[in-house]
């Protein structure tokens, strides 16, 4: 559980951005219905377009995505108090800035930025220990 829970992290905290759907669901619900609901009453009303705020529809995603990035952070601190020494040291170094960018990357062959099958676990099994 502890392993799936790093994993979820966004790779700037050390995770791999691969995200729980059971505890995310709720969360990217309610941020759908904040963020559409202005276009909701628009399509309810019949009113033209133009009377729909887009200020207010960027407002309500940027409050959506400072209140995910809180709850990164959240589970992140909760995630130290629960981890070994080790696993704990693995993953402050993969928070460090840099340590991510391979993560990130485009995988353009033509650049050689691209890995098989076994250098990303093995690359996964140096970032974790």
């Amino acid at each position: 559980e502890l392993e799936r829970e790093i994993i979820a992290l966004p790779v700037r905290l050390g995770g791999l951005g691969i995200p729980m759907p059971d505890k995310e669901s709720k969360h990217e619900y309610e941020a759908s219905r904040l963020i559409t609901h202005s276009l909701k009453d628009i399509i309810i009303s019949q009113k033209l377009m133009e009377t729909c705020s887009k200020k207010a529809i960027a407002n309500a995603k940027n409050t959506m995505k400072m209140l995910k990035g809180k709850r990164h952070k959240h589970t992140y601190s909760q995630l130290l108090i629960k981890l070994d020494s080790s696993t704990k040291r693995s993953l402050e170094m993969a928070k460090e800035k840099g340590a991510s960018s391979w993560l990130t990357t485009l995988p353009l062959d033509w650049l050689g930025y691209t890995l098989n099958r076994q250098e990303f676990r093995d690359s996964i099994a140096l970032r974790y220990n």
